[in-house]
């Protein structure tokens, strides 16, 4: 090979490497990414924060940092939660976020639970579940808007 095809041949990994990096680094929620501005669909999003004890030696390995993201989004003629169920451990705490402009709300049948206040945009309700079971909740704000944390 003559050595200015194997420089653009280095060159060309050099990119691949790059992109492959920032595509890792760039798809995972957390950043500061514009949300659309399409008024016509709200979006919140509850997602699952890991619980993480203190490690009582330095040779324990560190709980899973792994989110599951649960897609909760509305319409203009009330919404709906996508998907409409979210399985987890025991133990693991859902984080619901309003993404959008609406009020929105986290209603369990179980009132035994507690349930968020109203939820302006950027506000969030967390809910740490211990017990194995089937949860169901609602947005009383927005009829037919509902899901389901199944916890094992």
């Amino acid at each position: 090979m003559n050595q200015k095809s194997s420089l653009g041949l280095g060159r060309i990994g050099l990119v691949a490497a790059a992109c492959l990096t920032l595509a890792a680094c760039g798809g995972g929620g957390g950043g500061s990414a514009s949300q659309p501005t399409d008024h016509a669909h709200m979006s919140m999003s509850p997602t699952v924060a890991p619980t993480v004890a203190a490690s009582p030696s330095a040779s324990q390995a560190p709980a899973s940092a792994a989110a599951v993201v649960e897609e909760v989004n509305a319409s203009n003629k009330g919404g709906d939660f996508r998907p409409a169920g979210l399985t987890i451990k025991a133990g693991e705490t859902v984080e619901w976020v309003n993404h959008s402009g609406n009020i929105h709300n986290v209603t369990f049948d179980d009132k035994s639970l507690g349930n968020s206040s109203t939820m302006s945009a950027n506000e969030t309700f967390s809910k740490k579940f211990d017990k194995p079971g089937s949860y169901h909740y609602v947005c009383t704000f927005h009829p037919g808007m509902e899901g389901t944390v199944t916890v094992s």
